[in-house]
Parts: C-alpha cells; structure tokens; sequence
C-alpha cells in the first residue's frame, strides 16, 4: 500500500501510472492521505496485518498531525543530501525521533559523482547520528517500471 501524505502527490501519481501501464503486475493499492486529524485517524485505522508494505510519503514539515503519523510507522526513512540545510533540518527530525524512539534510517540522496566530494558529504550524513544505509541513491526519482 501506498500512502501520500506530500502536497506534490508524486506517489499517487506514480502508482497510478504503474497500475495503469502494467496491468498484469502487482497492483498498489493507493490512499491519498492529508495531514488533518480526519487523515491521520485513516493511516491509524490501516490494518499493518493486511498489507506486507505501508509506505507513506510525508511531507518535510513539523506538526503535530506529522508527530501522529510518524508515530504509526514501524520505520522512518529519510533521503538526505549532504547539503547544509537539509543537514540541519534533518539533524532536528532525528533529535525528535530519538526521543519519541522512532527507528529512523537515512539513505544519502544525489550525493556529488567526485569520490572526494561524495565521501564528505557521507561523512557529513553520518555524523547526524542514526543508522545510515550502505548504499545511496544516485537521485531521488520514481519510475513507472520500477519493480
């Protein structure tokens, strides 16, 4: 299942297009979500038992609705740049989560092609203080053919 909380609607659009263009394929079932009281009690009310996977596309905001919906998830992955803003706002994500005791993993997200460059921003996720996935993406971008 996938959920869209982000006011892009990128996964919603994604996963239509899936559906549509591989009929035979595994289909998604989609929930347009919001960040109301009314859409938060919707992801709360989503049966975990029902589904192997619940992924939740969040937008970078801190609210209190965003507090709630965090705190169903079983795992907040996060892709980050090594950039400084993104560094700061999510150093205050993981601040959060440590207390709350969210499991919060982040993945490097189109991180610099030189290995001297790719290696300082690595290191500069990394001294965030979470887990922080062995690989990286080499950008941020959805395909309607992804498995």
């Amino acid at each position: 299942m996938a959920c869209d909380f982000d006011t892009q609607r990128m996964l919603v659009r994604q996963c239509a297009l899936r559906n549509s263009r591989y009929p035979d394929g595994v289909e998604l079932d989609i929930v347009d979500g919001d960040l109301t009281v009314d859409g938060i009690q919707e992801l709360e009310a989503i049966h975990h038992d029902d589904y192997d996977l619940v992924i939740c596309d969040m937008p970078g905001t801190n609210t209190f609705t965003m507090d709630r919906a965090l705190d169903v998830m079983d795992a907040i992955i996060v892709p980050i740049s090594g950039g400084p803003y993104e560094l700061i706002s999510t150093s205050n994500l993981i601040a959060k989560a440590t207390t709350k005791g969210w499991p919060t993993y982040l993945i490097p997200n189109n991180i610099p092609p030189f290995q001297n460059r790719r290696a300082r921003a690595r290191s500069s996720v990394q001294q965030i203080g979470t887990n922080v996935a062995p690989l990286q993406l080499v950008r941020r971008v959805a395909h309607p053919d992804a498995a």
